[in-house]
């Protein structure tokens, strides 16, 4: 084996590992080749001519591969090769076309994110509470950065259900159902 061989790996390494900072930051490849190449360079030198010329390859490489490692990691840590700015801006832009009260409708179901109209914008919006069907009538109640929360709008003029307390006692304490038949006043008339 001779000197050519040796001198052409650690070379190649060397070369590989200035790639590696100079050429191709972050690509990592060049890098490992580089190292590899230097230590298959060292490995052939102590093979090829001894312990001595070995060790002195190994020094020669160590302080090489140093260098350039050295230089690559100041370059790389140079200011003009970064983002030194930083980004003023939000994700959020959502306030801008809600506001809290805003009311709306639900386009699609709200389970519990969906898409609802509220005055003239349609947007993606989620349902603070139950599932809501399209067709509801919703109100803003809750804005963050990224999304609008909405709750189903109270219905104030809504009749109420009548319920058992809304009937007038019946005659000896009885539920007003209690013998319902066509003369009990709730039941509902026969159809014919």
């Amino acid at each position: 084996m001779s000197w050519i061989l040796v001198l052409i790996v650690l070379l190649v390494g060397l070369a590989s590992l200035f790639a590696e900072f100079f050429l191709f930051p972050g690509l990592t490849v060049s890098g490992i080749f580089g190292v590899a190449c230097m230590v298959a360079g060292i490995y052939l030198a102590y093979a090829a001519f001894g312990t001595t010329t070995g060790h002195l390859v190994f020094l020669v490489v160590l302080v090489a591969g140093s260098a350039v490692f050295y230089k690559g990691v100041q370059r790389l840590s140079k200011p003009d090769l970064a983002v030194s700015e930083a980004i003023e801006g939000r994700v959020g832009i959502r306030e801008s076309l809600v506001e809290l009260g805003d009311r709306g409708q639900a386009v699609s179901d709200l389970r519990p994110g969906g898409t609802a109209l509220l005055g003239e914008v349609r947007m993606e919006v989620f349902s603070q509470g139950p599932f809501l069907d399209a067709g509801t009538a919703i109100e803003v109640v809750r804005l963050t950065d990224q999304r609008v929360y909405v709750a189903p709008l109270e219905r104030e003029a809504q009749p109420s259900k009548p319920t058992a307390s809304d009937h007038p006692p019946s005659p000896a304490g009885q539920h007003p159902q209690a013998g319902a038949g066509p003369t009990a006043p709730d039941a509902t008339p026969e159809k014919t």
